[in-house]
């Protein structure tokens, strides 16, 4: 498969570049696949989830001071890149004299962003065995990735199950 090398050590800037550009690909893929009729959830999701992580580890590599081993190999990226995101100027600009719908749009987002990381197999594997990538085991039972949906999906996704 071709990628684009780079020829010296990269730099924080360099990987957040990188995992800018493959998480915009990621949800690429995922509008594609929107589109298309039929399509399981799994797939929609898997994308999803892929392309959040992907622009969280960009973030962090641009704007902390992460350790770089820890932000290539985590999983958990999406939501520590929420909480600060919504911590963020720019937020509390867009929110300025709407504390109680800043509070509930914090509270939605940090949900939905722990829902979405979860999808990914290495998180919460004890918990929530059930993924968007592999199939796993639920209650002693082997569980689809086609099944797989989170706590409160939009309408338009629960029409696809």
């Amino acid at each position: 498969m071709p990628r684009d090398v780079a020829t010296a050590v990269p730099d924080r800037a360099s990987w957040a570049l990188a995992y800018i550009k493959q998480g915009g690909s990621d949800f690429e893929i995922y509008r594609l696949l929107s589109s298309i009729p039929g399509v399981p959830i799994c797939h929609l999701l898997h994308y999803l989830q892929m392309a959040g992580e992907k622009v969280a580890k960009a973030y962090r590599f641009r704007d902390t001071d992460t350790d770089e081993d820890r932000l290539t190999t985590e999983h958990v990226a999406f939501s520590r890149f929420m909480q600060s995101y919504l911590g963020s100027p720019e937020i509390k600009q867009r929110y300025a004299g709407k504390d109680e719908l800043l509070r509930e749009t914090v509270k939605v987002a940090r949900k939905l962003a722990r829902e979405i990381e979860k999808l990914a197999p290495a998180v919460d594997r004890e918990i929530s065995p059930a993924n968007a990538e592999y199939p796993g085991s639920d209650d002693g039972r082997v569980a689809r990735a086609v099944r797989v949906h989170v706590s409160q999906p939009h309408a338009a996704d629960r029409a696809r199950r």
